[in-house]
């Protein structure tokens, strides 16, 4: 990863860990694409909106969830 600027001019290595944004689509299961399904089936924290979590129960099992 690249090192980061903490503020105080100083360059300190970099958190490990991704961050990644994706979209569930208009509102339904059937329209989330495989690729988002396999972001969030491989993250260990999913934050989002309570609405769209609940569409995603049972992918949810066993990850920290944040609404």
């Amino acid at each position: 990863m690249e090192r980061c600027d903490d503020g105080s001019g100083r360059k300190t290595a970099a958190s490990q860990g991704i961050i990644t944004v994706v979209g569930t689509g208009p509102g339904a299961v059937d329209h989330i694409t495989p690729a988002v399904m396999n972001c969030i089936g491989s993250a260990d924290v999913v934050i989002g909106y309570s609405t769209y979590l609940d569409l995603l129960n049972d992918q949810l099992v066993g990850k920290k969830v944040i609404s």
